[in-house]
């Protein structure tokens, strides 16, 4: 139902109108009059039309003020004005204020009838544009995840991507020329200061996965990549210029509010090691690298930038990256035997740990 209200000091022409209204339409129904323009103010708080009748000439707030202060808070409203020939003037103010249409006093049925049609179209349109936005909105809630993944795993996995790199550069409408990469490992602490049970943790990550989203996209501007055993990458876009130590200082401190949010909330450990921030999409391997590297060094929960890495030492566990990069790089290719295998090879030497 289409919901509508007449405010006019004239009862008879109240009555005339809710009569043309109700032979003529199945789907309106008049919901409220009002005999002032403070009455109509005060009536539409307490039941929203979708449609109003305002006459213009009326005591105390007249109709141009009364449509004036509704809109304030009700800007959906349709506005249909009542005016006589003498308050032309007045009718084009309201028309000024974004009202539908004006009619002649006294109305004329077949005119009412015209502008409550093109009035139900209007809203119904709206209607449409709303439910077609809400689509698009859902849609891209479930698409936009899915080019994130790809995007991370152009990075992380294949070679020779330069094309496809600055292909989602475009998708994502990414403004900045570059940035770096943040890599994000979970798991239980050791008292060596690594992390264990990382096959475990790839399977409970899916739990915490949503909440993790959420807080590192509260934390800074960036895309996430989906959880890759017990790991999960972060692009950062940046344009640092040419102040190397000034963009790894801001990293550094995103990542260590980053750590804080995810260690006061889910019961695990983390490490966080970061890239360097290059000026180009093509160097964002390179920055992944680096964080991996970075990760290796560290000995127990925290942050570190592979440019803080002391020079000389090479740190690391003996991780095999190259088969966990192998092993994604069959998964996404869909060749079942060779990921077994590597798979295999990565639970074997965790196993061993």
């Amino acid at each position: 139902m289409y919901r509508v209200m007449i405010a006019d000091d004239e009862k008879v022409a109240i009555d005339s109108l809710k009569y043309i209204l109700e032979k003529n339409f199945d789907d309106v129904e008049v919901i409220s009059t009002a005999r002032s323009g403070r009455e109509a103010i005060e009536k539409v708080e307490a039941a929203v039309p979708d449609i109003i009748f305002m006459d213009i000439r009326m005591p105390g707030i007249n109709g141009i003020e009364a449509i004036r202060e509704i809109k304030k808070q009700h800007r959906q409203i349709i506005f249909i004005v009542l005016t006589a020939f003498d308050q032309f003037d007045f009718a084009r103010e309201a028309v000024n204020l974004g009202v539908m249409e004006y009619l002649l006093k006294p109305v004329n049925r077949m005119k009412v009838v015209e502008v409550v049609n093109k009035a139900i179209n209007m809203i119904k349109s709206e209607k449409e544009k709303r439910r077609a936005e809400l689509e698009l909105k859902e849609k891209l809630e479930y698409v936009v995840p899915i080019l994130e993944n790809g995007l991370i795993y152009s990075i992380v996995l294949f070679e020779d991507n330069d094309r496809e790199l600055l292909h989602y550069k475009r998708i994502f409408e990414i403004e900045e020329s570059g940035g770096y990469i943040m890599t994000v490992e979970f798991g239980d602490e050791e008292s060596g200061g690594g992390l264990e049970n990382k096959i475990g943790y790839s399977v409970r990550s899916q739990n915490f996965y949503p909440f993790f989203r959420d807080a590192v996209t509260s934390l800074c501007k960036c895309i996430i990549g989906p959880v890759m055993l017990n790991r999960i990458v972060v692009f950062v876009p940046e344009d640092f210029g040419d102040n190397e130590f000034s963009s790894r200082l801001v990293a550094v401190a995103c990542a260590g509010s980053i750590l804080k949010r995810l260690s006061e909330k889910l019961n695990c450990s983390f490490k966080i090691g970061i890239g360097r921030a290059y000026n180009s999409f093509e160097q964002l391997p390179a920055s992944y690298e680096e964080s991996l590297r970075a990760l290796r060094f560290l000995q127990s929960s925290g942050v570190m930038h592979f440019m803080d890495i002391v020079s000389g030492n090479s740190g690391g566990s003996g991780y095999p990256e190259h088969k966990e990069k192998l092993l994604l790089q069959k998964v996404s290719a869909g060749d079942a035997a060779e990921s077994i295998n590597a798979f295999n090879f990565i639970f074997d030497w965790l196993a061993g740990e």
